[in-house]
């Protein structure tokens, strides 16, 4: 009898241990993204970083930034190395979670050379053409045409590849491509004329964070869309979005 208690209190005290762990470690997120510029910067700067932060710090949560190429992003959410990753399509990925708001939208575009595609007709226009995106972005999902698909690792890379025809289209969101455009020292370094090319929009789509598949996850979800309803009643999403000068407020 003395061994049943003994071996009942070590268990008793490995779970209890085990739920005091948990409440005191759900005060912080820890959460990956890309670093995109003016929103989810790795200083920990930028507009998606601010709404998150407004989300959670109504519970007291703090964030822990990981800032790690997009797939590897997904990599540590899926590996449990990380409670959510940014920047997600809805359904993206089969093991993830996902809350009910997204907290904005992206503008997917393509960007092609103007001699070579003269005669652009939509979507349909991309049917058995090399397309190149960043790796993971997995667009095909929302491409209704079979397409010879390139993933790339860097948005430089896709511009030369584009430059020197081993794409035919680079598609990306419109913020991103226009973001690498602006550097016109790398433009200038390879000889990239825009002039010589052409942006058409594709398609919009909701982003969201997408959440590990555990009770971690499923508890920051549910303090993501109970709080961020709240911020987006009261006025506080909109009012980030104006302070970075967001044209498009998705809401």
């Amino acid at each position: 009898m003395i061994r049943f208690w003994l071996v009942f209190l070590i268990i008793s005290s490995f779970f209890y241990r085990v739920d005091d762990i948990f409440s005191e470690d759900v005060q912080k997120l820890n959460i990956a993204s890309e670093e995109w510029k003016k929103y989810t910067e790795s200083n920990g700067k930028g507009l998606y970083w601010d709404i998150i932060k407004r989300v959670y710090e109504m519970d007291n949560i703090k964030l822990n930034i990981f800032t790690v190429p997009y797939a590897r992003s997904i990599y540590l959410v899926k590996n449990e190395k990380a409670d959510a990753w940014v920047g997600s399509y809805i359904n993206e990925e089969i093991f993830a979670l996902y809350p009910k708001w997204h907290f904005d939208a992206d503008i997917v575009s393509v960007l092609f050379k103007k001699e070579r595609f003269p005669d652009w007709d939509g979507i349909k226009s991309l049917a058995n053409m090399k397309v190149g995106w960043i790796r993971e972005y997995d667009y095909q999902k929302y491409i209704d045409v079979k397409m010879n698909i390139v993933e790339i690792n860097s948005r430089k890379s896709a511009l030369g590849r584009l430059l020197k025809d081993r794409i035919d289209f680079y598609i990306d969101d419109a913020v991103d491509i226009q973001c690498i455009l602006n550097n016109n020292k790398y433009l200038t370094k390879i000889g990239f004329n825009m002039k010589d090319f052409r942006i058409v929009k594709l398609f919009q789509l909701n982003i969201y964070l997408g959440f590990v598949n555990n009770k971690r996850g499923k508890l920051f979800r549910s303090i993501w869309d109970k709080n961020f309803l709240i911020l987006l009643k009261n006025g506080t999403i909109k009012s980030l979005f104006v302070q970075y000068n967001e044209k498009v407020f998705p809401f």
